[in-house]
C-alpha cells in the first residue's frame, strides 16, 4: 500500500519524538529541582570555603552522573516508542486492508485479533459490522432469487407483448443488482 504523507511513518516519527520529549521535560524539571537548590547555596559563605569547595565538587558530580543517565533514559524511550509502533502497526495494517477492500465493494473477512493486539475493541466492533454486512448482502442475494424465480414463472406464462417487454426490462434490472449486491 502507499504510505500517504501523514501515513505509518508520520505516525512512527510522532511516537519516537514524543517518548523522547517527555523524558527530556521531565529530564529538564528534575534538573531544575536538583541543580537550583545546590548553585543556590553558593553565596552563602566566602569563595575559598571548604563548604563551596564541596559544594562545587558535589555538583560537578552529580552533572558528570545525571547527564548521561538522562540520555540512556531519552534513548531508552525512543526505543520503547519504536517497539510501541511496532506492536501497534500490525493491527493498523489490517484495519486498513480492510477498508481498502470494503472500498473495492468486496466485504472481507473477519480480521483476526491476537491477544496482544491494539485496537482490539475496533476491531471486534468492525468484525461485528463485516458479519452485519455479510448477513445483508445474503438477505438481498436471498431477495433478489426470488424475484428472479417470480420473473421466470412471470416468462413462462402466456403474456401480452407489453407485459412481455416489461418482465424483460425487470429481469435486466435484476441482473444490476445481482451485480451490484455481489451475487
Amino acid at each position: 500500500m502507499n504510505e500517504r504523507p501523514h501515513g505509518m511513518g508520520t505516525f512512527r516519527i510522532h511516537m519516537v519524538l514524543t517518548a523522547g520529549l517527555v523524558v527530556l521535560t521531565f529530564s529538564a524539571i528534575a534538573a531544575l529541582l536538583i541543580f537550583v537548590p545546590l548553585v543556590s547555596r553558593f553565596g552563602a559563605g566566602s569563595p575559598d570555603s571548604a563548604g563551596n569547595l564541596g559544594l562545587a565538587e558535589y555538583i560537578l558530580f552529580l552533572h558528570e552522573s545525571f547527564w548521561p543517565v538522562v540520555a540512556c533514559s531519552v534513548l531508552a524511550s525512543m526505543a520503547s516508542g519504536m517497539v510501541l509502533f511496532e506492536r501497534m502497526r500490525s493491527p493498523l495494517r489490517r484495519l486498513r486492508r480492510v477498508y481498502a477492500q470494503i472500498a473495492e465493494g468486496k466485504i472481507p473477512a473477519p480480521i483476526s485479533i491476537r491477544a496482544v493486539d491494539y485496537l482490539r475493541d475496533e476491531m471486534d466492533e468492525l468484525n461485528l459490522m463485516l458479519e452485519t454486512l455479510r448477513q445483508h448482502q445474503a438477505d438481498q442475494t436471498g431477495a433478489l432469487e426470488r424475484i428472479g424465480q417470480g420473473l421466470q414463472e412471470l416468462d413462462a406464462c402466456e403474456l401480452p407483448a407489453k407485459e412481455t417487454g416489461m418482465v424483460a426490462e425487470l429481469q435486466e434490472a435484476l441482473t444490476t443488482l445481482r451485480q451490484n449486491v455481489g451475487g
